[in-house]
């Protein structure tokens, strides 16, 4: 079963796809691997377009990231707790947004550790995914997303924390 996102980076490639490159790519490589015939530059630039964007990041945070978390516990803290601390935004956004379809299995006290960690961040990005992750969690867990946005949140945050719960 293939994702929304794997046709689509197969289909852009394959869309430059250059068979008099391909060959020699092979060769040089063994013929262990096929090849699509696309130099690097051009190959960069394409790469940009599939993975410079937040519905990108979203999407592997909520269902690769995530279904990878959830089948390795283990490396769910040490990377989360890098990510927030560190300074790409995107990294940042899937430490917490990872646990979307999480429901009643989300690990609350990591979730309102990862907000509690970037809070103050005055990034849209992050301020926006800190609402989302729990819009979310107060589908399964009103009272206990109430109580944390008392806590120092932006408004943004805040604001699309509580979008459903009035």
């Amino acid at each position: 079963m293939t994702c929304a996102f794997t046709t689509a980076a197969v289909r852009l490639l394959a869309s430059h796809a250059d068979a008099k490159n391909a060959g020699p790519m092979e060769r040089y490589m063994k013929n262990q691997f096929p090849f699509l015939g696309i130099k690097a530059p051009l190959r960069r630039e394409l790469s940009r377009q599939l993975f410079s964007w937040w519905d990108t990041v979203d999407y592997l945070a909520a269902h690769t990231i995530g279904a990878l978390f959830s089948r390795s516990p283990e490396l769910i803290r040490p990377n989360t707790t890098a990510w927030v601390k560190g300074d790409n935004i995107w990294l940042a956004r899937t430490a917490l947004l990872f646990q979307l379809s999480y429901k009643s299995r989300t690990d609350r006290e990591l979730l309102f550790a990862l907000i509690e960690s970037c809070a103050a961040s005055r990034e849209f990005f992050i301020a926006k995914a800190i609402g989302w992750a729990l819009r979310e969690y107060a589908k399964t867990e009103p009272e206990a997303v109430r109580d944390f946005v008392e806590t120092a949140l932006a408004n943004l945050s805040r604001r699309e924390a509580l979008k459903h719960l009035g």
